[in-house]
Parts: structure tokens; C-alpha cells; sequence
């Protein structure tokens, strides 16, 4: 099986751990495992599936931080929302690297129990197009940076805990499809920048 490429056993009633043995998979490019009820954290082997371009683990009771080695890697495709998973989101994404930074489209972490504040390491993701980090437990700003994702279409920060204004350079976020901000305690008006998303269609 060390060739195989595509691994998808979601919607099924799999439980317990994470095997290890995923990490034997080198070939791998796609492993869904959505909708299961896998526990614990997801297994540091992981690490060795080189050429992982798309995980999902989404629906499940994951627990437990998000790995280092998601930000390590050239995956495209991130979905690890409705799990347990908690930690803070600033450690997460301050170990990204160049690889990721250039390789990543979809992270999603919606429904889970992360804290913390949103780093501005975040504008490093200069090929994100999905961003969603709601149903959390975000704290503090909306950071300025977020202005530096470019070809975001949809960013999804509601139902957190996030305070403050809606920063001034959002209007950099010229791609932005979906703005979603409610349930939060912002405050203040919003920026007129957000003119500068012409193709802006939800808010």
C-alpha cells in the first residue's frame, strides 16, 4: 500500500486513535477521514506523508493541539473543523514556513476550542483563498495583517471572542468574496477601505 495515493474512509463509523501506520503512507496526496469518530491527537508520523496535498479530519472528537508538522508541509487543503482541538492558534501559525506559506489554499479550523489571538504571521499565507476560524475562542484584535491576504475569497472569523475595530487595511484583502464577523464584540464603524473589496458579497 505504499503506493497509495488517495486514502478516503469518511462517513463511517471508525473510532479510537489516529494509527500511526498512516505515516507509512509516502505516496499519499489525499486522506480524508471526516465524519468518524476518531480521538485523540493526530499522530506525529504524519509527519513522513511528504506528499500530502489534502487532509481532512473534520467531524470527528480530535483532540489536543494542531501539529507543527500541518505548517511543515506543502498541503494545499487543511480541514480539521467540529473536532476537540484546543491550543493557541498564534503558536500554530508562527510555525509556518516557506513551504506552507506558498503551498497552503484552505485552512480551516471552525468549531473546535482554540484560543489566543490571530498572529500577523497569518499575511504570510500568500495563497490562501479560505480562511475560517470561527466558532472559537479567539481573543483580541482583528489584526491589521489580515489586510495581506490577497487572493482570500472568504474569511470567517465569527462567533469568537475578538474585540475592537475592524482594522483600516482590510481593504487590502482585494479578493474578498465572504467577510464574516458577527457574534464578536467589535466596535466602532467600518472602514471605508472595504470599498476596495469590490467583489464582496457577504458582510
Amino acid at each position: 500500500m505504499k503506493g497509495l495515493q488517495t486514502l478516503d474512509l469518511s462517513r463511517n463509523r471508525f473510532s479510537g486513535l489516529v494509527p500511526n501506520s498512516l505515516g507509512n503512507l509516502w505516496s499519499l496526496k489525499t486522506l480524508n477521514l471526516s465524519g468518524n469518530g476518531f480521538t485523540g491527537n493526530l499522530p506525529e508520523s504524519m509527519a513522513n506523508c511528504t506528499n500530502l496535498l489534502a487532509l481532512d479530519v473534520s467531524q470527528n472528537s480530535l483532540s489536543g493541539d494542531l501539529p507543527a508538522w500541518i505548517f511543515k508541509s506543502d498541503l494545499e487543503k487543511v480541514l480539521v473543523g467540529e473536532n476537540k482541538m484546543s491550543g493557541k492558534v498564534k503558536s500554530s501559525l508562527y510555525s509556518l514556513n516557506e513551504v506552507a506559506v506558498q503551498s497552503l489554499q484552505v485552512l480551516d479550523l471552525s468549531h473546535n476550542a482554540f484560543s489566543g489571538e490571530i498572529t500577523s504571521a497569518v499575511s504570510g499565507l500568500s495563497s490562501l483563498q479560505v480562511l475560517n476560524l470561527s466558532y472559537n475562542s479567539l481573543r483580541g484584535h482583528v489584526p491589521s495583517a489580515i489586510g495581506g491576504l490577497k487572493t482570500c475569497s472568504s474569511l470567517d472569523l465569527s462567533n469568537n471572542k475578538l474585540n475592537g475595530s475592524i482594522p483600516l487595511e482590510i481593504g487590502g484583502a482585494v479578493s474578498l468574496k465572504e467577510l464574516i464577523l458577527e457574534n464578536n464584540f467589535l466596535i466602532g464603524k467600518i472602514p471605508i477601505s472595504i470599498e476596495n473589496c469590490s467583489s464582496l458579497t457577504t458582510l
